[in-house]
């Protein structure tokens, strides 16, 4: 249990630490986009990905 404990509150830290890695991911699948609308994508998934995994972790734990 605390091993998968510890790889949720990974993959919900990770993305934090280097948001230009995430917005080159994104812009890799949809290279037509404008910066505007990928940044924007970025914020989102800044927002959601925590999101899931305090509630993956809070799961866990309960």
């Amino acid at each position: 249990m605390r091993m998968g404990l510890g790889r949720t509150v990974l993959a919900t830290i990770a993305p934090q630490a280097d948001r230009d890695l995430l917005a080159e991911h994104i812009r890799a699948g949809y290279p037509r986009c404008a910066r505007t609308p990928v940044d924007s994508t970025v914020g989102t998934h800044l927002v959601l990905l925590p999101a899931v995994g305090y509630s993956a972790a809070l799961a866990e734990v309960w």
